[in-house]
């Protein structure tokens, strides 16, 4: 039971029970320690991280007026171009670290600042990003960096059966205009969730809007 409640498994009480010796009984017993330091570890990074998606979701569930705000700085791997994928084998594998470092890294569509303007195309990109306080030992040049910058956010709410395209961004067009506003960079959206309600899936975006320094 004592090493059983150490969290020692099943199977490793038994093997040490039934044949180890004192010296090693001893290492084991610091191998548990060096484990219970790293998930200790893992759980003071994670702590925050789960308060920040808290955070999040409550602002995007309860949608008010644009605030200004700080967006962080992230390095971002773009997964697609519109919707067709662009990968090689290596931004693959690293896709696949940053889906298992979720919530520690982000789902982000980026939307080219040019997408607005009259006669462009609407674009955007898929991908994946990790925030810059949280990059140390990510290999980076595989990814685009977005610095921290001021910006309008705002929450939104649609449809998650919805295509990303202009007509669905209309409500954000119309604001920008009808507030004279300009982006100086490229919108950078969270998609934090989905959610179902009476058979209904929304999904929900926080969306940083880059206009002048006037306007945040």
């Amino acid at each position: 039971m004592t090493l059983r409640n150490m969290g020692f498994s099943v199977r490793q009480t038994s093997a040490l029970l039934s044949g180890a010796s004192l010296t090693q009984l001893h290492a084991a017993l610091g191998e548990r320690i060096a484990g219970l330091q790293e998930e200790l570890a893992r759980l003071e990074r994670l702590i925050p991280a789960v308060e920040e998606y808290a955070a999040l979701l409550e602002g995007v569930s309860a949608p008010s007026a644009p605030v200004s705000c700080m967006r962080p700085g992230y390095y971002f791997l773009a997964q697609s171009a519109q919707e067709e994928f662009h990968q090689t084998e290596r931004q693959k594998a690293l896709a696949r670290r940053l889906l298992e470092e979720l919530p520690y890294s982000e789902r982000l569509l980026v939307i080219d600042r040019n997408s607005f303007a009259q006669g462009q195309e609407f674009r955007f990109q898929w991908g994946l990003a990790i925030r810059e306080d949280r990059s140390e030992g990510w290999p980076l040049e595989e990814m685009c960096y977005f610095p921290p910058r001021p910006c309008l956010r705002m929450a939104e709410a649609h449809s998650a059966a919805s295509l990303v395209c202009r007509e669905a961004f209309a409500p954000l067009g119309r604001f920008l205009a009808g507030n004279s506003m300009a982006l100086e960079d490229d919108i950078v959206c969270q998609v934090p969730v989905t959610s179902v309600e009476g058979g209904q899936r929304t999904a929900y975006r926080m969306i940083y809007l880059p206009v002048s320094a006037e306007n945040c």
